[in-house]
């Protein structure tokens, strides 16, 4: 079964709830950005049509490097309604570091948050093509490869790395149909309604992220989203949560317990 014919994650996202706010998002400078369920598919579509005008495959790897704020969201959907994987990159990683996973991965273009063009000096050694995001998460081609010969991941919804008992980066191939029956086992167990707001509480390098983005989405609920700051505070996120006063959110027992344990 090809790409297209398999059920991937942005199929998911509710249409029926096209009014609803599917989007908030929190800049680092405090600015906050409110995307309704039409909006997002308005913005999702304009990326994708340009990652397609660069002749990306289906089966071919979107690298995103952003915040884990609305830029981070729009590009995962993006990626996703291309049937492309995508494996995401912490912009604060050493260099190093990135340039060994792109060097293994292959991936045939790169959304790179605006923000991050210049601190990202290794960008001048990746050989294909370059999207810079806006904040209005529009994009444009900052750089053009398009003989660069890219791996290709069939069936494949995303790449996660993790470290391991090293500290060599592995690659973990998350195939698309347990990526999609994942988040619809834990979406059915939550009971998430679309008057629910939720929090993109993990980081784009931790696959739980995934769960918290399209769970909301599948039931038109709201997606919170926070610059990384407030994922490494959890003092900070704290008073996001005290801000938004969500009503849905799945993270992990060590961030439960760090919040847990604030005196904010």
């Amino acid at each position: 079964m090809s790409a297209s014919q398999q059920q991937g994650l942005h199929s998911i996202v509710s249409h029926s709830h096209v009014n609803n706010i599917a989007l908030t998002s929190y800049s680092e400078t405090r600015s906050v950005s409110v995307v309704t369920y039409a909006e997002l598919f308005q913005r999702v579509q304009t990326a994708s049509q340009l990652i397609q005008s660069r002749g990306i495959q289906e089966d071919q790897l979107v690298g995103i490097v952003t915040d884990m704020t609305g830029e981070f969201c729009v590009s995962v959907l993006a990626a996703l309604a291309t049937t492309c994987s995508f494996v995401y990159i912490d912009p604060t990683l050493p260099k190093q570091r990135i340039r060994e996973m792109l060097l293994k991965l292959c991936p045939a273009v790169l959304m790179i948050q605006n923000d991050f063009l210049e601190l990202c000096g290794w960008v001048k050694d990746f050989c294909g093509s370059v999207l810079a995001i806006s904040p209005d998460f529009s994009c444009k081609l900052t750089l053009a490869n398009p003989s660069f010969a890219a791996n290709s991941y069939p069936n494949i919804e995303y790449v996660m790395f993790t470290s391991g008992s090293t500290y060599h980066p592995e690659s973990v191939r998350v195939p698309r149909k347990c990526a999609y029956d994942n988040v619809q086992s834990i979406g059915e167990r939550l009971q998430i309604t679309p008057s629910d707001r939720c929090v993109l509480a993990s980081p784009g390098s931790f696959d739980p992220c995934i769960v918290e983005m399209f769970a909301a989405w599948n039931a038109g609920a709201s997606l919170h989203a926070f610059p990384m700051s407030a994922h490494r505070s959890p003092e900070k996120l704290v008073r996001l949560m005290q801000l938004i006063k969500p009503t849905v959110l799945q993270c992990s027992p060590s961030l439960l317990y760090m919040m847990a344990s604030c005196t904010c």
